[in-house]
């Protein structure tokens, strides 16, 4: 059974794309992707989920799929390097699923707001 319906809660798969994004940058703190590489990642992005995703519509499933992805790992790559520094030394030893559930678990407050912001801003970009 699907996790996310890409018809009826488009918002959940951004929040996780994104989240998945922001994993990514942190992890690879402090040698983040330049943008050449970081288009090329989340072009790769939506193959990664596809199985857990039902109701797919191809062309926009992938443009939404790589842009929450792109925009969580910017949104990593801004933030302060003490708070980098802190959660790529607590989650790069721990199995990757771990550090999703950490992320999923942390998306609260300030963290929520950001991704709503940036989704919010893509469906004002898509839909214009």
């Amino acid at each position: 059974m699907a996790t996310y319906c890409f018809l009826e809660d488009k918002h959940k798969l951004w929040t996780e794309m994104f989240l998945r994004g922001f994993v990514s940058g942190c992890l690879d703190f402090p040698h983040q992707r330049d943008m050449a590489a970081l288009e090329a990642a989340a072009q790769s992005v939506p193959d990664e989920l596809r199985g857990e995703v039902c109701c797919i519509q191809e062309y926009p499933f992938q443009h939404l799929a790589a842009n929450a992805w792109a925009n969580g790992y910017w949104a990593a790559s801004s933030a302060s390097e003490r708070n980098l520094t802190v959660f790529a030394l607590t989650c790069r030893e721990l199995p990757h699923d771990d550090v999703l559930s950490y992320a999923r678990d942390m998306c609260v407050g300030e963290v929520r707001d950001l991704i709503d912001e940036a989704w919010q801003a893509y469906c004002r970009g898509v839909l214009q």
